[in-house]
C-alpha cells in the first residue's frame, strides 16, 4: 500500500533511530506529500533536519507542525530547541513554556526550560524546572546533572553532591 502516509511516517522514525537520517527524511517528505497536513511528519522531519543543520529548513516544519496542531507540546519544545541553538533564549522559553503548559509532566521539556533559564542567569527558576523534570521522570540523569551544575554554581554543595551522584548512579 505504497499511499499509507502513516507507513511513510513509521519507516522514517525507524531509519532515523537507526541513524539513516537521508532515507528517513525521504521517508518523512513521501509521507506529507501523501498528506500534507500530517503535524507528526512535519515535526518529525523538523527534528532530522535540525540534527543535520538544517535549522532554517526545521523553523518551517515546526511552524508548519504548529500551525496544523497548535496544542502539539513536542512541536513547540523542539522549536524551543532550535530557537536555544541559535541563541535566541527569549524565545525558546516562551515554546517550552508553551509545551509544559501543555503537558505539565513533560521532563524534556521541564528540562530543556530549566537549561535556558540557567543560560539566561536565572538560576531558582532553572532549579525549579529541572525538580519538575525530576517529579516527572525520577531516573533522569541529565536533569540531576543539569540540577547539579546550578546547584554547584549557587554554592549548595550538599544538594549539588546529592544530584552528581544520582546522575552517575542513573548513567
Amino acid at each position: 500500500k505504497p499511499a499509507y502516509p502513516e507507513a511513510h511516517y513509521n519507516l522514517g522514525m525507524a531509519l532515523d533511530a537507526q541513524g539513516k537520517t537521508e532515507d528517513a527524511i525521504e521517508q518523512f517528505r513521501e509521507a506529507l506529500r501523501l498528506r500534507p497536513e500530517y503535524a507528526e511528519a512535519h515535526n518529525n522531519l523538523g527534528t532530522t533536519l535540525a540534527a543535520q543543520g538544517k535549522t532554517e529548513d526545521a523553523f518551517t516544519h515546526y511552524a508548519q507542525a504548529l500551525r496544523l496542531k497548535p496544542d502539539y507540546p513536542e512541536a513547540h519544545n523542539n522549536l524551543g530547541n532550535a530557537l536555544r541553538l541559535q541563541g535566541k533564549l527569549e524565545e525558546a522559553t516562551a515554546q517550552y513554556m508553551e509545551a509544559v503548559q501543555l503537558r505539565p509532566a513533560y521532563p524534556e521539556a521541564h528540562n530543556n526550560l530549566g537549561t535556558t533559564l540557567a543560560a539566561q542567569g536565572k538560576p531558582e527558576e532553572a532549579i525549579t524546572q529541572y525538580t519538575e523534570a525530576l517529579r516527572a521522570k525520577p531516573d533522569y540523569a541529565e536533569a540531576h546533572y543539569n540540577v547539579a551544575t546550578v546547584l554547584l554554581a549557587e554554592r549548595r554543595f550538599d544538594e549539588a553532591k546529592s544530584h552528581f551522584t544520582a546522575a552517575l548512579q542513573l548513567r
